[in-house]
C-alpha cells in the first residue's frame, strides 16, 4: 500500500478533481511499484503523488484532460479550419521507454527533476 493518498494526488494536480478516485487509486498503485522510500527520503510521498498525476495524466483517464494518451509534447503543427493538431515527441524519446515518457506531462518533467535532486544532491558549483 501506497503512503500518499488520492487526497495527496489532487493536492499536486487539482486539475484531476473530476477522476474518479477508483482511477487515481490504480494509479496510485502502479505508481507506488516504480518508486522506493528508499532513494526518495523524505520527499517519497510527494514524488507518488506527482508521479501519479503524471500516470494518470499520461493514459489519458476520464477528467484528466486528456484522450487516449493524453495532449503531450510541443506542438508541432496546427490547422484552424476543420481543426487539427499534431504534436512532436519530447527529445530523446524512444518506444517503449519509460524515461522518455516523463516530459510528456508537467508531473513527468517534475518527478524527473525531484529524482535527479534526490540521487545527485543539491550542489552549488
Amino acid at each position: 500500500m501506497a503512503a500518499w493518498t488520492v487526497a495527496d494526488v489532487r493536492k499536486v494536480a487539482p486539475e484531476l478533481a473530476d477522476v474518479s478516485e477508483e482511477t487515481i487509486a490504480f494509479w496510485i498503485d502502479v505508481a507506488a511499484t516504480m518508486i522506493s522510500p528508499d532513494a526518495l527520503g523524505s520527499r517519497y510521498v510527494y514524488a507518488g503523488a506527482i508521479l501519479t498525476a503524471h500516470l494518470v495524466t499520461l493514459n489519458g483517464a476520464e477528467g484528466a484532460g486528456g484522450g487516449g494518451g493524453g495532449t503531450t509534447g510541443p506542438v508541432a503543427s496546427r490547422t484552424v479550419g476543420q481543426v487539427s493538431e499534431s504534436y512532436a515527441a519530447p527529445a530523446g524519446a524512444t518506444h517503449g521507454s519509460f524515461g522518455a515518457t516523463m516530459g510528456e506531462t508537467k508531473y513527468g518533467r517534475l518527478y524527473s527533476r525531484l529524482v535527479w535532486l534526490s540521487c545527485a544532491g543539491a550542489r552549488v558549483l
